[in-house]
């Protein structure tokens, strides 16, 4: 009897087990899987020219001045992340040692990927990723990637900043065609008037967009400070003062320009180029030139013209004197 009742005890665990096998949740096989697909990255070779303001001559205003900008790219970066933020690959390419630069193939899963791609001709930059917690996080997913330069407070230190961001639904092998965008843009500041000695100028953003949100290709605060500053001190007497600098594009950062001039009252006089309402558009050339006072030029400025006429071609023959 004692026998019995152990076979039968041992069969009936044998069933359960059973049962509990066919009825687990069985891996979703398709979930592993994975295709291959390859990128042909190429970069837009223009410079666009978009005025912001229009104003009177005696203010800061922009002058449109398109400018074609030729591209020179050394470095690629590709970085492929999960919908959960998890990087699945990172591809780098240097022109100098990669046969095809430009072109990549990886193997990529089923389902979202997000593909962010980065060509530079310096690649000195710091790749990090956001933590959800800055200025303009809630328009960016935490855990993707942002661009920042150490030594630059403002944007890049180079206009050959090209970027890509995008979803990506991953259900065949396919090749895909990826033109990159020019991320950066160019502000130029021509100040006319004429400066006393002692005087300075400061360009200012506040607060600094000195990172570029790769997914949605605008720029992003993510240092410690409110405001950055760069001071600048023109040539006494001299017209004209010429200030550039590179900048992230986006909104939420004013940009201004003021001078001190010590014998005027006020002293200090400032304008803005951007309103932090003010979206700054990337690959973009903007240039403001105005007068910050009323001190104009009183002597007449002497140019010349460099261009020569048109040559008069004329024959001439040497006669040989036999005397």
């Amino acid at each position: 009897m004692t026998r019995k009742l152990l076979t039968l005890s041992v069969a009936a665990t044998m069933l359960l087990f059973s049962c509990k096998k066919e009825h687990s949740n069985p891996t979703d096989s398709s979930s592993n899987k994975t295709y291959q697909v390859s990128f042909n990255v190429s970069s837009e070779l223009t410079q666009s020219t978009t005025p912001l303001i229009s104003a009177s001559s005696s203010q800061m205003h922009t002058l449109a001045a398109a400018k074609p900008i030729p591209v020179a790219t050394a470095y690629l970066t590709a970085l492929f992340y999960d919908a959960n933020s998890k990087l699945l690959q990172r591809v780098d390419q240097t022109k100098a040692s990669t046969t095809n630069y430009g072109t990549i193939s990886v193997q990529l899963p089923v389902g979202t990927v997000y593909a962010f791609f980065i060509a530079t001709d310096d690649n000195s930059y710091t790749l990090s990723t956001s933590t959800n917690n800055k200025q303009d996080a809630a328009k960016m997913p935490k855990g993707y990637p942002v661009i920042s330069y150490d030594n630059s407070y403002f944007g890049p230190p180079t206009t050959s900043v090209f970027t890509k961001g995008q979803a990506l639904n991953i259900t065949a092998p396919s090749t895909q065609a990826i033109s990159l965008s020019r991320a950066a843009s160019r502000l130029t500041v021509v100040v006319d008037d004429v400066p006393p000695a002692n005087t300075s100028y400061t360009y200012t953003q506040a607060p600094p967009n000195n990172a570029l949100d790769l997914l949605s290709q605008t720029g992003e605060h993510t240092n410690i400070y409110s405001s950055v500053a760069q001071g600048l001190n023109p040539t006494a007497g001299q017209s004209g003062y010429t200030y550039e600098a590179i900048i992230w594009p986006g909104v939420g950062s004013t940009h201004s320009f003021s001078g001190y001039f010590p014998s005027l009252t006020p002293a200090s006089i400032n304008k803005t180029l951007f309103a932090a309402t003010d979206t700054i558009k990337p690959n973009t050339r903007y240039r403001f030139e105005g007068y910050l006072t009323n001190l104009r030029p009183t002597t007449s400025v002497i140019t010349t013209d460099t261009a020569w006429n048109p040559t008069i071609n004329k024959t001439f023959s040497i006669k040989r004197n036999n005397n």
